[in-house]
């Protein structure tokens, strides 16, 4: 099938500002217009400085006190097209109210929807949303549209042309339905174009939903999966949202745990899930994967405050990485020290002997006292790894157990022997190792491709070898 080429331009966290010149007004009062510039600074936030105020000043006087604003939503027409403005709070509204004044306004914004205007009720019920990540592209194996970047024009500046290439894969997920897009992108004036191939996600919900919830149901959980698969934290580079038939830009100062931060090209060899793996049962996966995010999402939310973070103690890398292996084990091995008709007897028991006094305190401790310790959890955690613990990263799930609690308590009080950075660095990055090949088991990846493509990475080597060097002793 051939396929018209159209330029639909998304938000990239870009290091240069950008600014829309235009008009600014609020919906219920459409004839009081203002100017007034939308800076967009992907390091800081978004920024609408007016030439004026938005509302009428009250007659009487003002006050040249600053004043502090908030408004659920502002519309503008501007170079960019329309633009709607959301959750804005302005500040140093003093002189801008007195009658006969022309003072400056300015707000902090919430977020940005590029080429629409909407209401409160259409910004609560957004049907879709789509993201281009980093990696995506590189993970879906998208080969290049052209070798070459050729210009297209017309004597009289205008351009007609078609490409092929388009492909799309669908997946079924409770609650939406989640495509994988590859398609031409276009970028140029009127005497040159640049068309390249990209790839996004897109999610088309069952529900209308708000954008915040829609962003934290599905977009976080799918940059997760996009960083399990190639082994390295990606960014979000470009979100869109829907409204009906339309996309619309969307940008909003996201957290840096969120966006993530730069890597290096990545290669698709170096996958650990490869999306051709699992096209064919895609649908499988990534439900799957919906439901493992939402009992794991602790953990994966603490190695994503360290994997996207500019700069990270050794410590507190491993402390989180240890935590998050606390955590997985929790919510995907679980069980209890002993079988639970053996602890409630044990219970009965000494209760049976205790003093009248200490009886409600003794039964609220011990009821709780059957959980496993951390050494063992993280001991089965190994064991539940196959041979990516036994084979390099633990050949002694004992030892490298009773390693890891170790260093968790001299962390956690205080430095001692063993505690050397180097040291916490490597066992943080095999804990790493051990939480992902549990999680690729979750979602039914065979055992031997797991370890066979966690065995072929370079990273899982040098922690395989870093480790048996700590073992010795060297």
């Amino acid at each position: 099938m051939r396929h018209r080429v159209h330029c639909r331009a998304g938000y990239r966290q870009a290091v240069d500002a950008e600014t829309l010149d235009g008009e600014w007004w609020l919906p219920e009062d459409p004839s009081r217009r203002t100017r007034g510039t939308l800076t967009i600074d992907p390091e800081s936030a978004l920024e609408l400085t007016l030439q004026g105020s938005l509302k009428e000043p009250a007659l009487g006087g003002g006050s040249l006190e600053p004043g502090d604003e908030l408004h659920r939503v502002i519309l503008g027409r501007t170079s960019g097209g329309r633009v709607t403005l959301t959750d804005v709070r302005g500040w140093g509204l003093g002189l801008a109210a007195l009658p006969g004044v022309v003072g400056t306004e300015t707000y902090s914004v919430g977020a940005a929807l590029i080429g629409v205007h909407l209401g409160l009720d259409a910004l609560d019920a957004i049907s879709g949303i789509g993201v281009e990540f980093s990696g995506l592209r590189e993970w879906l194996e998208v080969p290049p549209l052209w070798s070459m970047r050729d210009t297209l024009a017309a004597e009289d500046g205008s351009m007609t042309f078609h490409v092929d290439a388009r492909d799309e894969v669908q997946a079924s997920i409770p609650g939406a339905v989640c495509t994988f897009i590859v398609g031409p992108s276009v970028e140029g004036s009127r005497s040159r174009v640049i068309i390249e191939r990209q790839a996004e996600v897109q999610f088309r919900l069952d529900e209308a939903a708000p954008i915040w919830r829609q962003f934290q149901q599905w977009v976080i959980p799918m940059r997760d999966l996009l960083s399990l698969a190639i082994n390295r934290p990606v960014r979000i580079e470009n979100l869109w949202l829907s409204h009906g038939d339309e996309w619309v830009r969307f940008v909003a100062p996201l957290r840096q745990a969120d966006v993530g931060v730069t890597n290096p090209p990545i290669e698709a060899s170096s996958a650990v899930l490869r999306f051709g793996d699992i096209r064919r049962r895609l649908d499988d996966v990534i439900a799957d994967w919906y439901a493992v995010h939402s009992k794991v999402r602790p953990a994966l939310d603490a190695i994503s405050a360290v994997d996207r973070a500019p700069f990270v103690f050794a410590e507190t890398r491993f402390s989180n990485y240890a935590g998050a292996a606390d955590q997985v084990h929790t919510a995907l091995i679980g069980g209890t020290a002993v079988p639970k008709d053996v602890h409630q007897q044990r219970v009965k028991s000494v209760l049976e002997v205790c003093p009248p006094h200490l009886h409600d305190w003794a039964k609220s401790v011990l009821e709780r006292a059957n959980g496993k310790s951390f050494r063992t959890r993280i001991e089965e955690l190994v064991e539940s790894a196959g041979r990516i613990g036994s084979h390099g990263l633990a050949p002694e799930p004992d030892w490298f157990a009773n390693e890891v609690t170790q260093l968790r308590g001299r962390v956690a009080h205080g430095s001692g022997p063993g505690t050397s950075g180097v040291n916490l660095y490597w066992f943080s990055r095999a804990l790493l190792c051990l939480i992902r090949a549990r999680l690729l088991k979750e979602l039914g990846i065979p055992q031997d491709q797991i370890e066979e493509s966690l065995f072929k990475s370079i990273r899982y080597e040098g922690v395989a070898q870093e480790i048996a060097r700590i073992r010795r002793g060297e």
